[in-house]
């Protein structure tokens, strides 16, 4: 919400300057950061029109960075619609390689990157990790990946010196994220990749999607280590290939644990879980078990207290859907 409304204010400040003499000679730049503006808009909506009008912006300017990521948010789109050959065909015009990250600095703290502050416990304590199983009071939730990864180096369980704000709980710390100024990835042709695939299971195309899945675990580490420092994990922990089975729910599952590595803190595996949750036809169950509080989950986050202050069109309790109250589970 807060994305969305920073972006729109960025494009309505830039916009009131197009045309003043004083800014002629910046016309380029105020162009620029239009389109860098409506590309975050789109994204804090998942809007297509926006993401549409992002990318044609970012054409004209040969901004190809700002023009492929609008493209992934556009096929990102297509999937919670349900228009799965768009998807799919938008995502095949990303090029190998291409990433696009949302940038951070370690000049001050409101700069930092709020992922690596809340796990790693810089400017506040540590408040987000995953569970190990051990944490009543969180009903003994943990991780599914957990063991992955660790192999993989994702993840340090219980490493010395770290504390959570609730002792109680036990430190499991992510390193993708270690720096203050660790960018943070917001669209690739990884996720391209994955989209193809997930819509390949959705048609019967098995071998396509497989060799899809196969091609990312080939070099994922290498990747991990080269994009995002994470060490190399131990030649027993390399991700061997998978064999889909050809049955549909099965086989998104595999492609879900897939985005689950692939787009790790991303603000992925919510979406993910939700949407497949809700597709009548397959309706894999991607949430974590909560057997202590009584079972169920919630499909969606309550809309936050500065959104129901700002928006006329929404009331107290409008927070969450029908049947769900904050903090609570369905």
């Amino acid at each position: 919400h807060r994305a969305r409304l920073q972006a729109d204010t960025t494009v309505f400040m830039l916009e009131a300057r197009l045309g003043e003499p004083a800014f002629e000679e910046t016309l380029p730049l105020l162009l620029q950061g239009i389109a860098i503006a409506k590309l975050y808009a789109g994204y804090s909506r998942l809007w297509l029109g926006i993401l549409q009008e992002a990318e044609a912006r970012a054409g004209a300017l040969s901004l190809f960075p700002v023009q492929f990521a609008a493209i992934v948010g556009q096929a990102r789109a297509h999937l919670w619609l349900g228009n799965f050959n768009q998807a799919a065909a938008a995502a095949l015009q990303l090029p190998r390689g291409f990433v696009y990250r949302a940038e951070y600095s370690a000049n001050n703290s409101d700069q930092y990157n709020g992922m690596y502050t809340f796990t790693w416990g810089d400017t506040e304590s540590i408040r987000w990790t995953v569970g190990d199983g051990t944490a009543g009071s969180s009903a003994g939730e943990r991780w599914e990946h957990l063991e992955e990864f660790i192999g993989l180096n994702l993840l340090r369980n219980r490493p010395l010196g770290f504390s959570a704000l609730s002792q109680a709980v036990p430190v499991v710390l992510q390193t993708l994220y270690n720096d203050r100024g660790s960018d943070m990835l917001m669209a690739s042709w990884v996720e391209g990749a994955l989209i193809v695939a997930e819509v390949a299971v959705r048609s019967g195309q098995t071998a396509f999607a497989e060799a899809l899945l196969n091609d990312l675990r080939s070099d994922y580490s290498l990747r991990a280590t080269l994009e995002w420092g994470v060490d190399p994990p131990a030649a027993g922990n390399l991700l061997p290939e998978v064999q889909l089975s050809g049955d549909l729910v099965t086989d998104l599952k595999r492609v879900a644990d897939e985005r689950a590595r692939e787009l790790w803190l991303t603000g992925d595996r919510h979406t993910t879980a939700r949407r497949l949750l809700r597709d009548p036809q397959t309706q894999p169950d991607l949430f974590p078990s909560k057997l202590l509080i009584g079972g169920g989950d919630d499909v969606a986050f309550p809309i936050p207290q500065i959104e129901l202050d700002n928006n006329p069109n929404l009331g107290g309790g409008d927070a969450c859907p029908a049947g769900q109250s904050a903090g609570s589970w369905r």
